[in-house]
């Protein structure tokens, strides 16, 4: 879809029709409306853009956006030395998105943000909860509707969110599928391992609610983040797991790690995840020792014989 057209703001008394925040505003109504950006994208990208309208006012440097250059948003970046890496590349990500925008719209000429250098994001790999983690969390649930939420978890590799949004008709009348919205408005539809059913299965047969969401609160409703993760907290504490380091997303890791040691493909597993880029998929490649020593092993016998000495 093609973007909006950035509108030429009216000067107010004592105002700069030009000014970044004007701008801001209209991206980011853009990136809401069109790209579908969630809230709390928007939310960071809002506070990352006004710490920059902030710099440059405190600097005495142009908050016109045609007057922005690559110097000056080079300053900001440098301004955030010390912060996490990650942290300053969504800055920056913020920065030249909206002026792409503004580029495409005919508001200004090229991207100020476009060729500063980012600092290296540190590669971190993911963490995943072992066979006896899982379950340990999966015999500290104590209600039926708390053992289907976390071994559903483990068992479909699901994201917090796609979770929390499941409906009932998201299955299959056998309960042997699993249809998922996930990132981007991607829709995948899961397999259900067979303990997953049966956990689905006594959570249906109790469940008080009759509205449509799959997991709701005690009000009924669709759980909120915030419940959701005082509900993990308390089954971390349950299973003894309080100072594992733990989060519901290492279940997802888990899952993942737990199909590449099945020797799973790396499309399946890709496909499984509801990855986007393979590349995503194959950080899991590198975490796994025992893999890599297997694969090592399976390496045709090149030397034939017992090995020479050396003279």
């Amino acid at each position: 879809m093609a973007p909006q057209k950035a509108q030429r703001p009216r000067a107010g008394p004592g105002t700069n029709p030009f000014d970044i925040r004007t701008f801001r505003e209209q991206w980011l109504q853009h990136l809401a409306g069109y790209a579908r950006r969630s809230p709390l994208t928007i939310r960071a990208y809002r506070a990352d853009l006004e710490k920059l309208a902030d710099f440059l006012e405190t600097h005495r440097l142009p908050t016109a956006v045609h007057e922005i250059s690559h110097r000056h948003v080079s300053a900001f970046s440098a301004s955030l030395s010390g912060r996490a890496p990650a942290t300053i590349n969504r800055a920056l990500d913020a920065i030249s998105s909206m002026f792409s925008y503004l580029n495409r719209t005919g508001m200004v000429e090229g991207n100020p943000a476009a060729q500063v250098q980012r600092p290296t994001r540190p590669r971190k790999l993911p963490r995943a909860a072992t066979v006896e983690q899982c379950r340990a969390l999966v015999a500290a649930a104590q209600t039926p509707r708390d053992r289907a939420m976390t071994i559903l978890l483990l068992g479909t590799g699901i994201r917090r969110a796609e979770l929390l949004a499941l409906d009932v008709a998201d299955l299959s009348a056998d309960l042997s599928e699993v249809k998922v919205e996930g990132k981007g408005e991607r829709e995948r539809a899961l397999p259900v391992p067979s303990q997953c059913r049966e956990a689905l299965k006594d959570h249906l047969a109790v469940r008080e609610s009759d509205g449509p969401v799959l997991f709701p609160n005690r009000a009924g409703k669709r759980m909120g983040s915030t419940t959701f993760h005082r509900w993990f907290g308390r089954l971390l504490r349950r299973a003894g797991l309080e100072d594992s380091a733990l989060t519901p997303h290492s279940l997802r890791h888990s899952y993942a790690t737990h199909l590449l040691r099945a020797q799973v493909d790396l499309e399946t597993i890709r496909s499984l995840m509801g990855h986007s880029n393979i590349a995503v998929t194959a950080r899991y490649l590198s975490t796994d020792p025992s893999r890599q020593r297997s694969a090592v092993e399976s390496l045709p016998d090149f030397v034939g014989g017992e090995v020479a000495a050396d003279d």
